[in-house]
């Protein structure tokens, strides 16, 4: 729970092999208080859903989801922030909803729901590729609504997952906030947890499934098909270009 007082900075021992260290660091992973609200606007589904070609479905739960995250009003010291990758399986276990998957190529891309899928788990989608696309997400938000999802800067690299997890640093948000359902939580994290002895990291390859809390059902959109999340993302592009034509004769004049 959160306390006042500051993070205390944990120390890695590489020689040694993981204890119940891990659970004493964890237990003093949320922030202490007090706490600030970051109000989000939800997005406008006239507007909004053509443009959204990860899923209308999983871009209104983002604001939502968002919304349930506790804020420091700053940051505490040896703060260790929260990586991407924390933020997106809290995410999912919250919502149920997960970024579409590409069945085409990075240049020629062709994405279809997770959840819709066949044989989603034997599409080769690593890690990266999955937090790349979460983090544009999170951006997409930030520039259909002028105002970023998260009040703290984003960086590209936060200790927080070197800190409880042992794994090198990823990028994330500068400040942790303090989650809600913290439990189950870390049971979906345990599984990117890297052994201090060999420095194996067995998440970093896929992200596995992750269940929904108990009592929560992924609201779906019949619209986000295949088909449509094609158009939105063609639609996207022609805005991109059309603001970067905008913004380059502003220069000029």
């Amino acid at each position: 729970s959160a306390q006042d007082g500051a993070f205390t900075k944990p120390t890695l021992d590489a020689t040694q092999p993981p204890t119940d260290e891990f659970a004493n660091r964890l237990a003093g992973a949320q922030p202490p208080g007090p706490f600030q609200t970051w109000s989000l606007e939800s997005l406008d589904e006239a507007a909004h859903k053509p443009l959204c070609f990860f899923g209308w479905g999983l871009m209104r739960m983002l604001p939502v989801w968002a919304a349930t995250l506790q804020w420091p009003s700053q940051a505490s010291e040896h703060d260790p922030g929260i990586s991407f990758l924390e933020l997106y399986i809290h995410f999912i276990m919250s919502t149920g909803h997960r970024i579409p998957i590409n069945t085409g190529t990075p240049k020629r891309p062709h994405y279809v729901l997770y959840h819709d899928h066949p044989g989603a788990k034997a599409v080769p989608r690593t890690y990266n590729v999955e937090i790349l696309d979460w983090i544009f997400c999170v951006d997409i938000y930030k520039r259909l609504m002028d105002r970023p999802l998260f009040p703290f800067a984003t960086s590209s690299e936060v200790p927080s997952m070197r800190y409880f997890w042992g794994t090198k640093k990823l990028a994330g948000v500068v400040v942790r906030p303090y989650l809600p359902d913290y439990e189950p939580f870390l049971e979906h994290m345990q599984y990117f947890r890297c052994d201090t002895r060999t420095k194996h990291r067995p998440g970093l390859h896929r992200i596995p499934d992750i269940p929904c809390l108990s009592g929560v059902q992924r609201v779906d959109f019949e619209g986000d098909t295949t088909e449509n999340l094609q158009r939105a993302k063609t639609a996207w592009m022609k805005r991109c270009s059309r603001l970067i034509r905008l913004k380059k004769k502003e220069a000029v004049l």
